[in-house]
């Protein structure tokens, strides 16, 4: 599905049937059968997996795509020097750099990036896609467009020049995270001198990358305005994103106003993911809000940094650090949740709200890079980035009005379960495939 340029908007409900059936059409009829599919992934999707469920949502979406007669390859990132093998129909080419060579070129990442684009150079060569599809420009994978004729579409994930720009939160500056780092020159150096090193050259490497992409596929309004102005002449396609089974196959959400308030939160140690958010608003809520409340996050063990850097103990704030879980895990404590909150300062379109809405969970997300085009309709509550005043009246709000929170909950699950129905993902996904192809083929 593209974008109507002139009307700046998604092509109409009955094109967008149109073009559905045309894929299905053309499935009917074969004709992709021997397209050749390379995917560059910085994860391994199914590959050694015990089940066919441990593979993420690239997994989900991996297991689907290989019953559409397509002839997949998978290259990723891998920390044993395995050689390429074939199993249930896909051919995977792990990608091994030795830990010695890791360390020695950590300042020379251009070391790095001509390491893996000579793996890729070999991959291509083994395995002769018609298209190579580049799942996100954080790594270096996508700078191969600019050194082949093969057509590569880019799968638009986080942007990292906008995150660069808010990397850290307000009034977090270098000496700040010194102080917060109880002056542990180490840590120091890992959370700040490190990232901003890395950071900005993967900044300056995207920058580079994308001008080359003629193709992208996203799910946003902000990441299409970004490749846009990154790269002016590209051409861009909607697809939305498969979800974790065990999240699409799970129960959903139902209001309990009997129990204390528990707030979730799932997120990564990066600070522009705004832990620091969560302390603030949690004080709040401690002090403003008459009952019981619990908040807790999933996807870390400590919050230390934040910690210090607010001067807010978590456990006197009722927030607690519950580390990686399972999606098993998740959902089950996403659906004896009252609240969703996502707190970051800029992000594009997080697959933890989309998973949380699929559930039913009323989200309260911040007003940021693509997660409004996630959050509409009144799937969802938005706030501005770092106001945790709102936050907290918004939680607060959604906990006393029962009727708004499961308007909100009925909404999210018809926008979610529209937006990640895996029949339309694959079909959507197999016609970009087919219009890449077809406009190749017209050049040649």
């Amino acid at each position: 599905m593209e974008l109507n340029e002139q009307t700046n908007s998604w092509i109409d409900e009955q094109s967008y049937k149109d073009e559905f059936e045309r894929v299905e059409q053309f499935k009917k009829r074969n004709e992709f059968i021997n397209m050749k599919i390379l995917w560059l992934s910085g994860n391994p999707a199914l590959y050694k997996r015990k089940s066919m469920i441990d593979g993420g949502w690239i997994g989900t979406l991996q297991k689907e795509i290989v019953k559409e007669n397509i002839d997949l390859a998978i290259a990723f990132p891998y920390l044993k020097d395995d050689s390429s093998s074939e199993e249930d129909g896909v051919k995977y080419y792990p990608m091994y750099l030795p830990k010695w060579k890791k360390r020695i070129w950590y300042f020379n990442q251009k070391k790095v990036n001509g390491f893996f684009l000579h793996k890729i150079k070999q991959i291509i060569g083994d395995f002769r896609p018609d298209i190579i599809h580049c799942w996100g420009s954080e790594l270096c994978y996508g700078l191969i467009a600019q050194y082949i004729s093969i057509p590569v579409v880019m799968h638009i994930q986080g942007i990292i020049n906008p995150i660069y720009q808010a990397f850290r939160p307000a009034g977090m500056d270098g000496f700040s995270i010194l102080k917060a780092s109880d002056y542990n020159l180490l840590k120091y150096y890992k959370l700040y001198c490190r990232a901003n090193v890395v950071m900005k050259h993967q900044a300056t490497r995207e920058r580079d990358m994308l001008k080359h992409i003629k193709y992208f596929i996203g799910r946003t309004e902000w990441d299409r305005q970004v490749t846009r102005l990154m790269s002016p002449e590209s051409t861009y396609y909607y697809c939305s994103e498969a979800l974790r089974t065990h999240i699409t196959n799970s129960p959903k959400w139902t209001c309990n106003s009997k129990r204390k308030l528990i707030i979730s939160s799932t997120i990564l140690p990066p600070l522009y993911k705004g832990a620091d958010v969560i302390l603030r608003t949690a004080s709040i809520l401690k002090t403003s809000y008459k009952g019981d409340f619990e908040w807790n996050i999933y996807g870390m063990n400590s919050i230390h940094l934040q910690e210090k850097f607010t001067g807010i103990k978590s456990g006197q704030v009722n927030v607690f650090c519950r580390g990686k879980v399972g999606p098993d895990i998740l959902s089950e404590k996403l659906l004896k949740s009252d609240v969703f909150v996502h707190p970051s300062y800029i992000d594009n379109s997080p697959n933890s709200v989309c998973e949380a809405q699929y559930l039913g969970v009323p989200v309260i997300a911040t007003y940021v890079g693509g997660i409004p085009s996630l959050i509409a309709d009144g799937a969802g509550l938005l706030v501005p980035a770092n106001d945790v005043y709102q936050t907290a009246w918004n939680i607060i709000r959604l906990k006393k009005d029962i009727d708004l929170a499961e308007s909100i909950s009925e909404k999210e699950i018809t926008l979610a379960e529209k937006r990640h129905n895996l029949k339309t993902i694959v079909n959507d996904l197999l016609g970009v495939y087919e219009q890449i192809k077809r406009k190749n083929t017209d050049e040649i």
